[in-house]
């Protein structure tokens, strides 16, 4: 090999091998990772249906780290906009179901995790219009001595209409 094709080729591998799962986990560390952050995402809807916003910001890390990339947004937000967003969206839609289709939980260590999943939506405004919307959500999750908080992430909706 080339001197001028050797640190390209290494440039372009080193992305694929810094991404191999953490083999510092055990399975049974692994599981419980992966257990506690697919608890935490469906204890995220429940707490929006039951419209317990304090719940669901207590989701959201507190630390000055967190941020969230929501469209159409061209930037991140933080947890300060997000707690004063959804106690509007709260106001608006007194029904909101959501539930996770997928979900892929990637235990980085035994206290931080990053996941990618798709879910489903429906909002029921006040004046009865359901909006039924889906969208794909990856995020960074970890775990502080309250429990597994989002630390940061993206998500991307797909808006269906009115039923």
């Amino acid at each position: 090999m080339s001197k001028k094709i050797f640190p390209f080729a290494l440039l372009c591998l080193l992305p694929l091998l810094s991404c191999q799962r953490s083999t510092d986990l055990s399975d049974s560390q692994r599981a419980a990772v992966i257990q506690g952050v697919q608890q935490l995402a469906v204890q995220f809807f429940d707490d929006v249906r039951t419209h317990n916003a304090a719940a669901v910001i207590a989701h959201l890390d507190s630390s000055e780290a967190f941020f969230w990339v929501f469209p159409p947004d061209t930037g991140a937000v933080s947890r300060a906009t997000i707690a004063e967003g959804l106690r509007a969206e709260l106001e608006s839609y007194p029904s909101i179901e959501g539930r996770w289709l997928t979900m892929r939980v990637e235990p980085l260590t035994a206290t931080l995790a990053s996941y990618t999943g798709v879910f489903e939506q429906v909002s029921t405004s006040v004046d009865g219009n359901a909006v039924r919307t889906q969208g794909i959500e990856t995020a960074v999750v970890i775990l502080r001595d309250n429990g597994w908080k989002f630390l940061s992430g993206q998500t991307t909706l797909r808006t269906g209409g009115s039923d």
